[in-house]
């Protein structure tokens, strides 16, 4: 019995994760204005980060190249200071929790129409 509900609780979520982003994928088609296309990559950025950190509980293992991956190909500019930022692993699971990406010498939200663009040209969402 104990083998079942360690399968159920490892796939459910998956499940879940795939049906959300078909809802939104249909959501996002017929709501297709800037500001919904900028809610649809936060919210995707969001999923991915989500689904590694799951990825990573239920094994038990760290998966660095996934953030490696991000942090190597994601630059994002600060709106005030205008530094180019690296996203690392602190910083995703942050925005994980909030959403909001932090510059770490102004401590205010870089997360910009610019930056989800550069996230969205970055990652291919």
């Amino acid at each position: 019995m104990a083998r079942y509900y360690m399968q159920y609780y490892f796939v459910v979520p998956y499940l879940l994760i795939y049906s959300v982003s078909i809802i939104d994928r249909i959501l996002f088609s017929i709501l297709n204005d800037e500001d919904n296309e900028n809610l649809r990559v936060v919210k995707q950025f969001r999923r991915y980060i989500g689904f590694i950190l799951f990825t990573e509980y239920s094994t038990g293992k760290r998966i660095n190249a996934a953030f490696k991956d991000i942090s190597r190909g994601l630059m994002l500019t600060c709106p005030r200071c205008e530094k180019q930022l690296p996203i690392d692993r602190a910083d995703c699971k942050f925005f994980f929790e909030t959403e909001i990406i932090l510059c770490p010498h102004c401590f205010i939200n870089i997360l910009t129409k610019e930056n989800i663009k550069v996230i969205r040209n970055t990652l291919d969402f």
